[in-house]
C-alpha cells in the first residue's frame, strides 16, 4: 500500500491536473488518457450536484414540508377556537428565525463539527421532551 500511487480520480478531484495525467499515463494509451481525465473530471464536478439533489430529495421525503402545508388544518382540528393562526404564525416565525443562523453556521463552521453539533442538540431536546412528556409517566402509572 505504502509504494501505491495515488489514483487519477483522487488527483482530478484534488485538482492536480498534470498529477492525474501523468498518472493515467502510466496505464491508458497517450490518445485515451485525455477523454478520460475530463470523464473523470466531470464526474468529480457532478458528484457535488448529485449531492446536493440527494439531499433536498430526502428533506422532502422527511415529511418536514407538512406542518406548513397542513399546519391550519392541524391547528383547526387540535385547537379548535384556540388560536389557530397565531399556531401557524409560531410555526411560520420558527423557520424564519433558525434559517439565517443554519446559512450562518454552515458558512463558517466545518461541516463535519457542525452536523456533530447539531445531533448533539438534538439528542439534548430530545432527552428534555422526554423528561417532561413520556418519562414520568411510567412512575404515574
Amino acid at each position: 500500500m505504502l509504494r501505491l500511487p495515488e489514483s487519477p480520480r483522487w488527483l482530478a478531484a484534488q485538482g492536480k491536473h498534470e498529477a492525474a495525467k501523468a498518472s493515467l499515463g502510466g496505464i491508458r494509451q497517450e490518445e485515451e488518457v485525455e477523454g478520460e481525465l475530463a470523464g473523470m473530471e466531470a464526474a468529480v464536478e457532478d458528484g457535488g450536484t448529485m449531492l446536493g439533489f440527494g439531499v433536498q430529495l430526502l428533506e422532502q421525503f422527511s415529511g418536514i414540508n407538512a406542518l406548513p402545508w397542513y399546519g391550519v388544518h392541524i391547528s383547526m382540528i387540535a385547537l379548535p377556537n384556540r388560536g389557530t393562526i397565531t399556531a401557524s404564525t409560531l410555526t411560520g416565525e420558527r423557520r424564519s428565525l433558525f434559517a439565517p443562523f443554519t446559512f450562518a453556521a454552515s458558512d463558517y463552521q466545518n461541516v463535519k463539527r457542525l452536523a456533530g453539533v447539531i445531533i448533539a442538540c438534538t439528542a439534548l431536546c430530545t432527552s428534555w421532551n422526554f423528561a417532561y412528556s413520556w418519562g414520568p409517566l411510567a412512575w404515574v402509572v
